[in-house]
């Protein structure tokens, strides 16, 4: 069973050692445990399309206050990191459209795309992002 299918579990692993980014990471990881919840009581669209709206929102609080930090950082690879968060925002909204609006996009997959993705991202940018802003000034 992937960690990420155990509640609480997804983000224990993958600490940057910047405290309310370690903290928003903790309650994305905990958002997308419940929307995993609901697919394991094979919830409906009703339920769904909600959680599904709350991580996104989440997540795009999120990346405001990354970008904040790596503007005051001077963060050098900040549009990188920027497109990435553009991207993934992009194929959240699409995801839920297909959810709620016309009901083809498959739920599971959903899950599978928010797990891929968390993953990866925080391994791949915000492990860098954590070890520059330790390092700055």
């Amino acid at each position: 069973m992937d960690h990420l299918d155990q509640p609480g579990s997804g983000a224990s692993g993958l600490l940057l050692g910047h405290s309310e980014i370690d903290r928003q990471h903790a309650e994305l990881f905990s958002l997308i445990d419940r929307f995993s919840a609901l697919l394991n009581r094979q919830a409906g669209v009703e339920a769904l399309v909600p959680a599904f709206q709350l991580v996104l929102s989440h997540l795009q609080r999120h990346f405001d206050y990354e970008v904040r930090l790596m503007l005051a950082a001077d963060y050098p690879d900040r549009e990188r990191h920027q497109k990435d968060h553009e991207r993934l925002l992009s194929e959240g909204a699409e995801m839920l459209r297909l959810l709620g609006g016309t009901g083809t996009a498959e739920p599971k997959k959903l899950y599978e795309w928010w797990r891929g993705w968390a993953l990866m991202h925080v391994i791949r940018e915000d492990q860098q992002l954590g070890d520059f802003l330790r390092g700055a000034p």
